[in-house]
């Protein structure tokens, strides 16, 4: 689609240059959260192994099941994660996260003692509770972008609030992530800031102009300050300022 040689975007600017071209901004927002640094991306692919041992073999499936149930745990089952489904991240590692104690006793069971190990390390669960919180977060604000209603202008919130937790975590303020245990936190504390910093960098590189002031006119398009920005007409500043007082 946007090809710049037999893309639609190029045969439309063969029609007119002038026209601006610009990415989905929802898009654009799932690159910004995609990255991950080394050790937190290790972490990740470690659980998709561990859920794709289990799903990907219906008889060890089914077991998994029958002992959630025994264990009366809240689900019954894991979720399998896909790179074209965006938000599958946070809901896997987050239903990992709360079955993690049946997941052990199933590898201890199946003599899978890899995985045992890391699910008896507390700082790779550590590293894993982080991931949970943040890929929920990142969800929560991927599906409050999507509806008719929604614009660009979230991003600008969505930028402040990282930095808004990147400097609680500095401080040791666990409250935006509630499933990191406090008594791990200062060994990944390094990697939690790290990565928001590398969040905050990458909606810059992501929305280089994302400037929330020329955007104001979208929530008041009638506020007469904002008529100087378009260079308008008398007559529609007159049209204008006549919306702008009913």
């Amino acid at each position: 689609m946007t090809g710049h040689l037999k893309g639609f975007v190029a045969h439309v600017k063969e029609l007119n240059e002038d026209i601006l071209v610009t990415h989905c901004f929802l898009h654009r927002e799932a690159l910004v959260t995609k990255f991950l640094p080394s050790d937190l991306k290790i972490v990740l692919e470690q659980c998709v192994k561990m859920v794709n041992y289990i799903k990907s073999r219906p008889l060890k499936s089914r077991l998994f099941s029958k002992l959630c149930q025994a264990m009366e745990a809240k689900y019954e089952s894991l979720l399998l994660h896909t790179e074209v489904r965006w938000l599958s991240r946070g809901k896997v590692i987050s239903r990992v996260l709360k079955l993690k104690d049946e997941m052990k006793i199933f590898f201890e069971q199946n003599k899978n003692y890899e995985f045992v190990h890391l699910l008896e390390d507390k700082i790779w669960c550590t590293k894993l509770a982080y991931l949970s919180d943040i890929f929920v977060i990142f969800n929560n604000i991927n599906s409050s972008m999507q509806g008719p209603n929604e614009n660009i202008l979230k991003l600008v919130g969505f930028k402040k609030q990282i930095t808004l937790w990147k400097n609680k975590a500095q401080e040791g303020n666990l409250e935006k992530f509630e499933s990191v245990r406090k008594d791990s936190y200062k060994t990944i504390k390094l990697i939690i800031v790290d990565h928001l910093t590398t969040l905050e960098e990458r909606i810059i590189h992501y929305f280089p102009k994302l400037d929330i002031k020329k955007f104001d006119w979208v929530r008041n398009p009638f506020l007469i300050t904002y008529t100087s920005v378009f260079d308008l007409t008398l007559n529609e500043e007159e049209e204008l300022s006549f919306f702008a007082f009913q």
